[in-house]
This record gives structure tokens, C-alpha cells and sequence, in this order.
């Protein structure tokens, strides 16, 4: 928590963005928390041998990461319907929308 919140306030500061909108972090920060845990937990059950399991889950919360900021509209089909079904892509939308002009 204390790293996404400087990294709002830094990010905030940088490009000039107003941080009265920071409060959805309230907000974004457990679901993205669950979700992206969830999915690390259970790519990590499925794996054979103890390294796989850490190696997979870390590769699998890195992915869901990616997925939720990059453009949905520059993605291809299969993986913009991956995309949607990441609850943190909800989350990084969220933000990203309370920072609109109107």
C-alpha cells in the first residue's frame, strides 16, 4: 500500500494530474491486491514442482499487471476477452478514468 500510494503522489506531481482523485485508490488497491493474488495462487496450485509454482505465479500476476494497462482497443480479440476478465483491469481503468477532463 505505502508503494502504490507514492507512486500515485509521484506519478500525480509528474504529469501535472490533480490528486484529489486519489481517493478511488481506496478502492483500486484490494481488488487489484485480491484479484492479482488469486491469480498468482492459482497458477501456482496447478504447477508440479515447488519452482515452477513460484515461477508460474509470478509470471501470471506480471501478465495480469500488463494486461490491465495497455489499450484494450490495440489488442486482438483472444487476448482483449483475457484482458476483460482480469478483475484488476477494472481497477487500473478505474484510476486511469478518475483523471479525465470531465
Amino acid at each position: 500500500v505505502p508503494g502504490t500510494v507514492v507512486t500515485a503522489v509521484t506519478g500525480s506531481l509528474l504529469f501535472q494530474l490533480p490528486m484529489a482523485h486519489l481517493w478511488v485508490l481506496v478502492a483500486v488497491i484490494p481488488l487489484s491486491g485480491a484479484a492479482l493474488a488469486g491469480l498468482g495462487a492459482a497458477l501456482g496450485l496447478l504447477a508440479p514442482r515447488q519452482e515452477l509454482a513460484t515461477l508460474l505465479g509470478q509470471l501470471g500476476m506480471s501478465a495480469a499487471l500488463l494486461l490491465g494497462v495497455l489499450p484494450a482497443g490495440r489488442l486482438p480479440g483472444p487476448i482483449a476477452y483475457a484482458r476483460d476478465l482480469l478483475p484488476s483491469t477494472y481497477g487500473v481503468e478505474a484510476l486511469a478514468r478518475s483523471f479525465d477532463a470531465h
